[in-house]
């Protein structure tokens, strides 16, 4: 079990739960602990996406079974997580707690010692054993205990997927967890989710013209970016994307022959818990400057959305196709220089095949962290 399919299994077992439970109270939990219940329609999303996602070349699912002790064994064993994979750990930890395991502080207190403790953290957590002294390895468990313990004495006082800032807030002000892994979480609980009218242009345009997509809004900041608005376009560039993150972009294939004259590139784009691709849809990407009053280029854009029919003939290579499962992948970045900090706003709409509303895709996209990937992927980019 990977780090991604870990954290999707507690989803899954939260949704395994609700699937089949009628206590208004667990129902009420999950709807205050993820908005996206607050739909009715989005109970049953799991097994619906699982589907969709399919089996491998052997025939093995590629999500499998949301074995919830298996998870949370796996989220303690697997050490050093990156501090976007911290602060998912955190934020899916917390959802758990919050719905199907409310009274399980030794179940959850090991996957949490790898959030705190993977990381290397800014300032030591003021949270220590009582006793505060050590046992001769440096008191480096001590402080994971006491953090750990602090942040199951936290965790529980914040009930809503809106008062998460302030949980955050407080994790911070006490030390309990390193300021990356803060500053990522941020990140997504302030992404904002809608919906958009898309026009449909893959493989299944001719069925209608346009489908209700889910858009996911995330923003970064990055303080002191120490590189030329030509240097971070160069290095943003979606053929460097697996580089900048490998374990979600399997790959970016050029699916053109020579760059078309009208300045639109064609990748396959192969996302998922790599080395296994769970989605491979063909996009067309292109890109324009972005000026202050002046005239002065500030930033840019790269926009993107599925290849289709009404491209011209040619622009991609003979035999390409589209997976079929994504009626709708649009998205934007957009990136521009304030002073010595770089903001970069990412904006996708996605509709996926198989009958998944559209509040369920948003929870699949938090998930799994495909919306802020791309955040992270710049800032791999960028590193």
């Amino acid at each position: 079990m990977s780090e991604l399919t870990a954290r999707l299994a507690l989803f899954g077992a939260i949704d395994a739960v609700l699937s089949t439970t009628d206590d208004h109270d667990l129902l009420s939990a999950a709807e205050d602990a993820l908005p996206a219940y607050r739909d009715k329609s989005t109970v049953g999303w799991f097994e619906a996406f699982r589907a969709l996602v399919g089996t491998d070349k052997s025939g093995k699912d590629l999500i499998g079974e949301p074995d919830l002790d298996a998870a949370l064994e796996e989220l303690g064993r697997l050490d050093r997580p990156s501090p976007i994979d911290a602060a998912h750990r955190l934020i899916a930890l917390w959802a758990t707690q919050a719905t199907i395991l409310p009274d399980a502080r030794e179940r959850l207190g090991p996957a949490l010692r790898s959030v705190v403790s993977a990381v290397p953290m800014d300032v030591e957590p003021a949270v220590v054993e009582a006793d505060g002294e050590g046992d001769g390895d440096g008191g480096a468990d001590h402080l994971s205990d006491g953090a750990v313990d602090g942040l199951l004495d936290l965790l529980p006082r914040y009930e809503t997927f809106e008062s998460l800032p302030e949980l955050l807030d407080k994790a911070e002000e006490l030390s309990l967890l390193p300021r990356r892994v803060v500053a990522a979480a941020r990140v997504m609980v302030t992404m904002r989710s809608g919906t958009k009218l898309i026009r449909l242009r893959g493989s299944h345009a001719a069925e209608s013209s346009s489908t209700v997509a889910t858009e996911i809004v995330t923003q970064v900041t990055i303080p002191e970016v120490g590189r030329t608005i030509d240097e971070v376009r160069q290095r943003m560039s979606p053929q460097r994307w697996p580089q900048c993150l490998p374990n979600f972009w399997c790959g970016m294939d050029h699916s053109v022959d020579a760059k078309p004259d009208d300045g639109i590139d064609y990748y396959i784009e192969r996302v998922g818990d790599c080395p296994n691709v769970w989605f491979d849809p063909c996009l067309r990407f292109g890109s324009q400057d972005v000026r202050d009053a002046a005239g002065t280029v500030v930033g840019f854009e790269i926009f993107y959305g599925m290849w289709g029919e009404n491209d011209p003939p040619g622009a991609v290579k003979a035999g390409t196709s589209s997976d079929g499962r994504l009626l709708a992948d649009d998205g934007m970045i957009h990136a521009e220089l304030s002073g010595s900090a770089l903001v970069i706003t990412f904006s996708k709409a996605i509709a996926l095949a198989g009958n998944l509303p559209t509040a369920s895709i948003a929870l699949i996209v938090g998930a799994t962290g495909w919306a802020d990937q791309t955040a992270a992927m710049a800032i791999g980019c960028l590193a």
